[in-house]
């Protein structure tokens, strides 16, 4: 449900979709503060990716609110035109068929050597992850789910 829910988000304005995925990271002990934190890579397309979380805001600015960030760990795939990707970048409780879950879309950004990564740097307000929207809050016994449903574009239209 959740899936099939977000996957109504992504505009692809045309473009030929060469591949498409999710890839969803679990992450424990959210009451302890880690810096920047990086999921396992993993592989959409020809491309290996990770996630970037960083729990208490990327910079001091944004401390009260939870960054996220996709990056494209070999941009040199594709160097003379870089990639073009569209992902929505989310967090969600643990459970299969949630309800508690919140996100945003990236929009069309194109991955290269100069830009690696795309991301939010305020996702989400560290409380609200706390607070109960449905039935239980995005954060639950410590855990969420922290994740990326990921287009990749190939050439034209």
């Amino acid at each position: 449900l959740f899936k099939k829910e977000i996957t109504c988000f992504v505009d692809d304005e045309d473009r030929i979709v060469k591949n498409d995925g999710f890839y969803e990271w679990e992450v424990g002990k959210w009451n302890r503060s880690y810096g920047k934190e990086r999921s396992p890579s993993f592989v959409i397309g020809d491309h290996r990716w990770s996630l970037e979380l960083y729990r208490d805001g990327d910079g001091s600015e944004n401390r009260k609110y939870v960054s996220v960030y996709l990056v494209c760990l070999n941009p040199e795939f594709n160097k003379e035109e870089g990639t073009w990707v569209n992902a929505i970048l989310y967090l969600r409780n643990c459970e299969e068929n949630t309800e508690s879950f919140c996100f945003d879309v990236l929009e069309i950004r194109n991955f290269n050597r100069n830009n690696r990564d795309w991301g939010f740097s305020r996702l989400i307000k560290k409380k609200a992850l706390f607070e109960s929207k449905t039935n239980k809050p995005v954060i639950e016994n410590g855990k969420c789910i922290v994740g990326v449903y990921l287009h990749i574009y190939g050439k034209g239209k």
